[in-house]
């Protein structure tokens, strides 16, 4: 016995010698239908059957399979991150076939969507779209998915706090003539610079508006470096070349 739940297509197999399909029911009709004269004797399957949406029941002597048309792509991941002035989503597919494009929507209630991007196609799989203009609160967004022959499908709905309180840290990279340009909301932040072999250096740094600071480094040698900064039980490490 198979259940569907939902409308589908099915496909006789046909193996050995078959009989009939009995018990397809759907509202107060009932189908039962000796199938050996529809078989394509080259291929060994019977014509297409929709059934219609509601509860079926199917019983056969024979095995059937589900006729669905791919999914122009799989989304195996969707997220969104808060930042101080922004919220960055990301995603990664897989299986992407004859695909064109996501189309970036938005709603402020999961009930209404609008468009607010566009993203193309890529190759690597994996994709990024920055919403500048996030609204305080709860931001719910999801992916309009679209193939190149209009077929369209839609993500799961993500969604994203925002209250323009978000700690951040952004770093001057690369740094120029010894001196790196840091802005940050940590309060009171600490600062570490350290080598790629393990030793910190020293360095003096200034202070130039509130969230804005200023570190010049002096005997340095060019090359990667690190700089930590920690306030409360928070660390931003942030990869830097020191010219």
């Amino acid at each position: 016995m198979v259940h569907f739940s939902t409308a589908a297509g099915l496909e006789r197999v046909l193996t050995n010698q078959p009989t009939s399909v009995s018990g397809i029911s759907g509202g107060n009709s009932v189908l039962d239908e000796e199938l050996d004269s529809d078989a394509n004797t080259t291929t060994g399957f019977t014509e297409l059957y929709n059934l219609i949406a509601g509860e079926f029941d199917l019983s056969a002597d024979a095995g059937f399979k589900r006729i669905s048309a791919p999914l122009p792509v799989i989304l195996v991941s969707f997220n969104g991150m808060a930042t101080s002035n922004s919220i960055n989503l990301n995603w990664k597919t897989s299986n992407e076939v004859n695909f064109s494009n996501f189309e970036v929507q938005k709603s402020s209630n999961t009930k209404e969507f609008g468009t607010i991007g566009q993203v193309n196609k890529a190759n690597s799989n994996l994709y990024f779209y920055q919403d500048n203009y996030p609204s305080l609160g709860t931001n719910y967004y999801r992916l309009k998915m679209i193939d190149n022959d209009g077929t369209i499908n839609y993500s799961k709905v993500v969604s994203v706090e925002y209250d323009g309180n978000q700690k951040f840290v952004t770093v001057q990279n690369p740094a120029l003539n010894g001196t790196i340009a840091i802005e940050t909301n940590f309060k009171s932040p600490e600062m570490h610079l350290i080598s790629s072999i393990g030793k910190e250096l020293n360095f003096n740094i200034s202070k130039i508006s509130d969230n804005k600071y200023i570190i010049t480094v002096t005997n340095h040698a060019q090359g990667i470096y690190f700089l930590k900064v920690i306030s409360d039980d928070k660390i931003s490490t942030h990869k830097i070349l020191l010219n």
